[in-house]
């Protein structure tokens, strides 16, 4: 489900107290009164600034330096300073499709009485922190002069050298320059100078830019025609870059070493006039690290469960009724047994519509989850349970109470728990604790991929199956993938995995299907042995839980769980490297009319524990949405994704995902949730006055607002009394509808 955007910036922001850019990258700047400084804020995006998706390195689509270079240079100009002294680029800024990143450039206060000021340019995506990606120093105007190296051009003495060819060979060394960038023209050398002609496609505009970022970037290509190193290096750090010319789309170059991996630039317009100069411009080497974790963004999408102790409340809540659900048992037919029970007896409870507000029904399992970070799952069918009933207390809000308990808790720590007021609650060693989804942080070194081995992904020609196909061959290196959906059919996706280099057999297996699955393992090569499995099938069958049937049930239930049981027993004896399971967040936070998917998914994360506890490999990962048209984000409406947005989850883009994906079996964590959340919406109002309690899952991440206890708040109470009181009957109606609604 394409979410798009037209890359619009804001109308007038005069009325905001902020100063116009004017700059295609900058949409504000303001004065900073107390430090004496200078701040610029604007939006980097693709769908902006299309240009910005051709400059690619090593399958990562990376903001160029130039890019860096020109919002220095408009901040200099704006503080009167004129140049650039320095810029050091500290941190690769990767783009994602679909995506937009926010950037601020900030320059210091005036400290010496000359024109030398620094700065700073930070970035952030939505959700997560922000970032500093580059700092220098501004300086006092350079003088301007003429070029030194004549009127004739090319120079008489220098010797052509030809540039075919150099963007194949930069793209094989991985620097994939799309047309935007792709501005060399001619080359000629003399001794240890290179000389250059550069232009910028026409359909690009010179003239909104100082120098164009493009144009500039491709004034440094000429450096690398004919060498047979430093081929794999970006640039690093900056010195003297002064501006004389603005708008131009063709520059004339000379560029001169300076020092190991360091070069200096003058270049001028077609006319002679001097446009910009380097003092010097040093390279550096790019690790796949680095680009690793520009692709994550620090991984602050990369989340995991704490189950975090609390007290135990002096009083007990009398006024609860108690189910026990569970078992020892795992197959298909059991869980759904243990599925149906508990659906039934909640909605039993749930259909009193006699019993008191303060009445609590607890759902109480043992084994079911964790209860501490580092703990084993026992109880499958419980674990599911967990997910059925975070949907139920979604759509059921403070009415239900999980708890899981162990051996040595009595009915006691059952009272004490719903005393908490927590909605989940798990009793281990006498201490009761609460979960709280909190921030994995930076992840270190990456996944090792056996390029001689076979990775089983189902549902491998669907949306994610065929984009982690991808990923795992382009970026990782595999080159022997079995694809199994139950259509068989994979259209292009054979030929273009194909062209990199793997073999891809597609099979048509109903992996829910014993005898299927036995069969689709015999078909691996003994040379090419099964190394891993990804399992990312699924459907969706949503209904709230009063319409959830049997037969919603089992839909749901086939293709992710009784699925992923199935390839965990006929693969737990193999010597696998990975076992990654496609879980959804809906399994953790609960979605309301989706129990079915919410229990399908929460045996996902479940089995992930209960093999951790066997010493196997296995990852489950909580995806949140997906940008991707198709797949099941593609039966979300416009409703169901501005619900999704006020609740603070956002779409993650195709490169964002495959990043986290990378990022979450880096992390050894065994069920790590990947998604994209705007923790400020979480405490945002949906309307004006109204507190919204923030999920106690996500009281880690977010400040309270308000009011919080088991009954309305009184701030949200009196507000709505005075907007009622206010309408008219009949807008009354409609108020009170669309609060319903949101």
């Amino acid at each position: 489900y394409w979410l798009t955007s037209d890359g619009s910036r804001a109308g007038d922001i005069s009325a905001a107290g902020l100063d116009t850019a004017d700059h295609p990258l900058l949409g504000a700047a303001v004065e900073l009164p107390q430090s004496g400084g200078y701040l610029l804020t604007g939006q980097l995006s693709t769908a902006a600034e299309g240009w910005l998706a051709d400059h690619a390195i090593r399958g990562t689509n990376l903001v160029p330096a130039t890019v860096f270079l020109e919002l220095a240079q408009r901040a200099a100009d704006a503080v009167g300073c004129g140049s650039v002294a320095e810029l050091t680029v500290e941190a690769p800024l990767a783009l994602h499709e679909q995506g937009r990143v926010a950037v601020q450039v900030t320059v210091s206060e005036n400290e010496t009485g000359t024109a030398d000021r620094a700065f700073t340019i930070h970035a952030k995506r939505a959700g997560q922190e922000w970032i500093r990606h580059a700092s220098g120093s501004l300086a006092a105007p350079l003088p301007d002069a003429r070029a030194d190296f004549g009127t004739e051009w090319p120079p008489r003495d220098a010797q052509p050298v030809s540039p075919d060819g150099l963007y194949r060979q930069l793209a094989d060394n991985g620097f994939d320059y799309g047309p935007a960038f792709q501005g060399l023209r001619a080359a000629w050398r003399r001794g240890s100078e290179i000389f250059a002609h550069v232009e910028l496609p026409e359909d690009l505009a010179a003239g909104r830019f100082g120098l164009h970022p493009a144009l500039f970037d491709a004034a440094f290509h000429a450096w690398h025609v004919g060498a047979a190193e430093g081929l794999g290096r970006l640039p690093f750090n900056w010195r003297g870059v002064g501006l004389f010319r603005e708008g131009t789309s063709e520059l004339r170059v000379r560029l001169s070493p300076v020092g190991e991996d360091a070069v200096a630039l003058v270049a001028t317009d077609a006319d002679g006039a001097l446009v910009v100069a380097v003092e010097s411009l040093t390279f550096r080497t790019v690790s796949d690290d680095q680009l690793r974790g520009a692709r994550q963004g620090g991984t602050d999408s990369l989340f995991h469960i704490d189950w975090q102790p609390i007290a135990i409340p002096a009083r007990r809540d009398d006024d609860h009724q108690v189910i026990r659900c569970g078992g020892d048992a795992i197959s298909a037919g059991a869980l759904r047994t243990v599925l149906s029970e508990v659906l039934t007896s909640v909605r039993e409870w749930l259909a009193h519509e006699d019993r008191p507000a303060s009445a609590r029904l607890a759902v109480v399992t043992r084994g079911a989850v964790p209860g501490r970070t580092d703990d084993s799952v026992a109880d499958l069918a419980g674990a599911a349970v967990w997910g059925l009933i975070r949907s139920a207390q979604s759509e059921h809000p403070d009415r239900i109470v999980l708890v899981d308990v162990d051996a040595d808790a009595d009915d006691d720590f059952v009272a004490a728990a719903v005393a908490t007021g927590e909605p989940q609650i798990a009793v281990r060693g006498g201490t009761l604790h609460v979960p709280r989804l909190v921030r994995t942080g930076t992840v270190a070194g990456a996944p090792a991929w056996d390029q001689s081995g076979t990775v089983l992904i189902t549902g491998g020609t669907g949306l994610l199956g065929a984009a982690t196909a991808r990923h795992l061959v382009v970026n990782h290196g595999v080159r022997h993938l079995l694809l199994a959906s139950r259509s068989g059919e994979a259209g292009d996706l054979v030929a273009e995995l194909s062209a990199y280099g793997a073999e891809v057999t597609v099979s048509a297996c109903d992996v829910a299907d014993r005898e299927a699955v036995v069969r689709l393992l015999a078909g691996i090569p003994a040379e090419h042995r099964l190394t891993a499995v990804v399992h990312t099938a699924g459907v969706v069958d949503d209904g709230v839980l009063d319409v959830l049937t049997e037969d919603k049930l089992g839909t749901v239930l086939r293709p992710k769980a009784d699925a992923a049981w199935l390839l965990h027993e006929l693969t737990q004896d193999l010597d696998l490297d990975a076992f990654v399971l496609f879980s959804s967040v809906a399994g953790t936070l609960g979605a309301a009319g989706q129990a079915n998917y919410a229990a399908a998914n929460a045996f996902l994360d479940g089995l992930a524990r209960y093999r951790q506890g066997l010493g196997r490999p296995a990852t489950s990962i909580g995806w949140g949405l997906w940008d991707p048209a198709g797949g099941m984000a593609g039966r979300l409406d416009e409703a169901d994704l501005a619900r999704m947005r006020r609740t603070g989850v956002e779409a993650l883009g195709i490169d964002e995902g495959l990043a986290l994906f990378d990022a979450a079996l880096a992390s050894a964590e065994p069920t790590p949730v990947a998604v994209k959340l705007d923790t400020a919406a979480l405490g945002r109002p949906a309307q004006p006055g109204l507190d919204v309690p923030v999920p106690a899952l996500l009281r880690a991440l977010v400040r309270p607002v308000g009011p919080r206890d088991r009954g309305v708040s009184t701030t949200s109470e009196s507000a709505l009394k005075h907007r009622l009181a206010r309408l008219p009957a009949a807008e009354q109606h409609d108020l009170v509808l669309d609060l319903v609604r949101r």
